[in-house]
């Protein structure tokens, strides 16, 4: 298998910043930060005194047996089946009561256009 050119240049230039990078963090970093010109910047000096920075995180603890149930119970109760049917023709889908009115929500795919609709709620009433 044959490496071309430009394919070997990208893996040296990849492989000498590489020694780069571990080089400027070990040795040139710590130097700067221990002299008196660059010692004025926290992020040099958190250099040469091995600093590592850790930011704070907070726990939370949900209790999901409570608060699940009760955010399910409340969709459950405003979902609805609708049967829609026209001739020969039949169709199941689902839709969302929208308001206190009654108006229910549901996708034009999931109905046929001008067909009697038999629209039943969560607790299986017509």
């Amino acid at each position: 298998m044959k490496i071309s050119k430009a394919a070997f240049f990208f893996i040296l230039i990849f492989f000498i910043g590489g020694i780069g990078g571990v080089f400027m963090d070990h040795y040139i970093l710590p130097h700067l930060a221990a002299t008196r010109l660059f010692s004025k910047y926290d992020f040099l000096r958190q250099y040469s005194e091995g600093v590592t920075v850790i930011n704070r995180t907070e726990q939370v603890l949900v209790k999901e047996d409570a608060s699940v149930e009760k955010i399910s119970s409340q969709v459950a109760s405003s979902m609805v089946n609708i049967l829609s049917y026209k001739k020969m023709d039949a169709k199941n889908g689902t839709g969302v009561i929208a308001t206190s009115d009654g108006l229910i929500m549901t996708y034009a795919s999931a109905i046929i256009p001008d067909a009697t609709y038999k629209v039943t709620i969560f607790d299986g009433r017509i």
